[in-house]
């Protein structure tokens, strides 16, 4: 199979991700991405998450001379966003496209059916893909607008989450793990917020991490209550000063944390799915999060693969405090884990599971 992947100029975890396992799957010379995305190629834009390969710019001429001869059997419109539509507008005015498929990214669970129609997809592959009735009452009340899109798309609309690109995790030896559990990231939910506060306040838990913030993050995004925010978005809520935001772990230092932690926690940001669920199984420590309430194939079963805790974290110290002193049990998982990443959710697998998809329904 020959496929042409349509591209955002910006980094996209679930885009790239999905282009990396496709060319590791088919063969550089059979995925072709267009407009040429340097952070691929160029190692002067390398992204620290993603391996690249040298080629040459395939140029419009070119991919519409390859489109005319039909030397494409699938593309990809990786990311349902204003330059990658761009492209494929500008192609199908000069030329038929093969079949279509739209992959999205986004951190909402909203369906872009509008955007699916003009372009004429086939299929839709959705990173937070939520089924209502495996959710119940809570996933139906936060997509009932989406209701008459769901009819419409029924069928066509299959889950993606993010995989982990395993020659990008370092191998970290370490004699002995000091940290009992640990969390790093972004404060885009604060239920991040929360989850640091717990554990650096839990007794007996050696806890090490923390959060930082995006220059574009306002000073509502700090606080915890709802009048808080609410109040201080009122009086204009200005953007966090460099000293307020914090400073990001380099990837060297998150990686050597979660290699020196025996649990490590992955708490939703703008959505549920995140690398870093992914990443703490790559580095074989046991993972610790909230239930999944989006739909992953395959997903890490609770005890098994993972520990899933309460979604209020009521029982996270519990959980911590259990596994922190049991070695052998902690072990256990950690291994199994390991193994059915290894089996689903490497970009690879991830990358056979879209493709045979699209050959199964196109």
């Amino acid at each position: 199979m020959r496929v042409l992947y349509l591209t955002d100029p910006q980094l996209d975890y679930l885009a790239d991700q999905l282009f990396t396992g496709l060319w590791k799957v088919l063969g550089r010379e059979n995925v072709i991405d267009f407009p040429y995305k340097p952070a691929y190629h160029d190692p002067s834009c390398q992204a620290w998450y993603l391996p690249q390969y040298a080629v040459s710019p395939f140029k419009q001429d070119m991919v519409l001379d390859s489109l005319r001869e039909k030397a494409f059997d699938l593309a990809v419109v990786s990311a349902p966003r204003r330059n990658v539509i761009g492209a494929v507008r500008g192609l199908m005015a000069n030329a038929t496209l093969p079949p279509l498929v739209l992959v999205d990214g986004e951190d909402d669970d909203r369906l872009r059916w509008d955007t699916f129609e003009e372009l004429g997809c086939g299929l839709y592959f959705k990173r937070e893909f939520r089924e209502k009735s495996l959710q119940g009452y809570e996933a139906w009340s936060n997509s009932w607008h989406s209701s008459f899109e769901d009819h419409k798309l029924q069928g066509r609309v299959f889950p993606l989450p993010f995989s982990t690109i395993l020659d990008t995790i370092p191998h970290i030896d370490v004699m002995v793990k000091d940290v009992d559990v640990s969390f790093f990231g972004r404060a885009s939910n604060t239920k991040r917020i929360e989850a640091v506060n717990i554990l650096k306040k839990a007794s007996g838990i050696r806890f090490e991490g923390g959060y930082y913030f995006e220059p574009s993050d306002r000073k509502s995004k700090v606080l915890g209550g709802t009048i808080a925010r609410l109040l201080t978005k009122l009086k204009g809520d200005s953007y966090l000063s460099e000293s307020e935001r914090g400073e990001r772990l380099p990837p060297c230092e998150y990686y050597s944390l979660l290699a020196r932690s025996k649990m490590a926690l992955s708490v939703r940001g703008g959505g549920f799915d995140t690398p870093r669920y992914w990443e703490i199984v790559a580095c074989k420590t046991l993972l610790i999060s909230e239930r999944p309430d989006i739909h992953i194939p395959n997903n890490f079963e609770d005890k098994k693969h993972a520990l899933f805790c309460r979604a209020d974290l009521g029982d996270l110290v519990e959980t911590v405090r259990t596994y922190a002193s049991d070695d052998a049990a902690r072990e256990r998982v950690v291994q199994d884990a390991y193994a059915h990443l290894l089996k689903y959710h490497t970009c690879e697998r991830r990358a056979e599971y879209f493709l045979d998809t699209c050959r199964r329904i196109l």
